[in-house]
């Protein structure tokens, strides 16, 4: 997942630039596939975090200030993906 390479960027090189450019895509594949589950498909991606519901996890790392409230964000978001994809009926 996109949210372990920003992680691995972040706490491994400081490189903020790549943990958040992962996570942004991350965020975007999240929406992409809540939206396929009600059979919903996307062409533009503009405002699609909103049309999924994930406008909050999208503020959280806009809001970010530094690389230790980004890596702390990043998890946060890492531990919700993660706990949505084991909640899911397979």
């Amino acid at each position: 997942m996109r949210y372990q390479v920003g992680e691995t960027a972040l706490r491994s090189r400081g490189d903020v630039v790549v943990a958040l450019a992962n996570a942004s895509r991350a965020l975007v594949e999240a929406s992409h596939a809540r939206l396929a589950e009600t059979k919903q498909w996307v062409l533009n991606e503009k405002g699609i975090g909103e049309r999924a519901g994930l406008q909050d996890e999208a503020r959280l790392l806009l809001e970010a200030c530094d690389a230790t409230e980004l890596a702390s964000v990043m998890g946060r978001l890492h531990h919700r993906a993660s706990k949505a994809r084991s909640a899911r009926p397979s």
